[in-house]
């Protein structure tokens, strides 16, 4: 039967051709080209679910709605999320307060945990610093 079709001729775009040349496979950079689309679509497709995931454990009040977003825009729903919420609940996210336990035996020392403890850390050590070299230069005389 194949070899039937094989010696057939079919015309494709007005003109007579043998039909086997018509079933020919897309040749390398079509091969290519679908393979990256495909670990593109992949990709989208984690990427929303890891957001998905995101929005589900958030305490953001629109959650729900980031959710259906997220599930019915195939991976544009996904990279809005993580551009409008994500990545600015990341960048004024406040760290852990800890306690740095030096290794000489000493107390441990109070890390801060705000920038505005920081400012007032580094503040309060420049005037504390300044005052003790006024009174070393006042007791050398």
């Amino acid at each position: 039967m194949l070899d039937v079709i094989a010696q057939t001729n079919c015309k494709l775009d007005g003109k007579v051709v043998p039909c086997d040349e018509i079933n020919q496979p897309l040749g390398l950079p079509m091969q290519i080209l679908f393979g990256v689309l495909l670990l593109l679509m992949i990709a989208a497709i984690g990427f929303s679910v890891l957001m998905f995931l995101h929005a589900l454990k958030s305490d953001n009040p629109d959650r729900k709605l980031w959710m259906i977003i997220i599930a019915v825009s195939f991976g544009i729903g996904g990279i809005v999320y993580y551009f409008l919420i994500k990545k600015v609940e990341k960048e004024i996210s406040v760290p852990v307060k800890f306690e740095a336990k030096p290794q000489d035996g000493t107390e441990a020392a109070e890390v801060p945990t705000s920038p505005l403890d920081v400012v007032q850390s580094v503040g309060s050590t420049e005037h504390e610093s300044s005052s003790a070299a006024k009174e070393e230069k006042h007791s050398d005389n």
